[in-house]
């Protein structure tokens, strides 16, 4: 579940914001928020894809 602030950062942003609301609503439903420790691995190269992150503070980094 993503809480009201989050959800008005996330469709704040121009890619989000410009969607249709019928749209908005179905991420939101498959939408949750989670937190992760400094250095954690969200994904390795090559590995398929099982989740959209949408970083909402801190930073991430790209290791190859």
């Amino acid at each position: 579940m993503v809480n009201e602030s989050d959800e008005s950062h996330i469709f704040s942003t121009p890619f989000f914001s410009r969607l249709p609301q019928e749209t908005k609503n179905a991420l939101l439903k498959e939408s949750f928020t989670q937190h992760f420790a400094k250095g954690s691995v969200l994904y390795r190269k090559g590995e398929p894809a099982r989740f959209l992150f949408l970083p909402l503070s801190g930073s991430l980094a790209w290791i190859f």
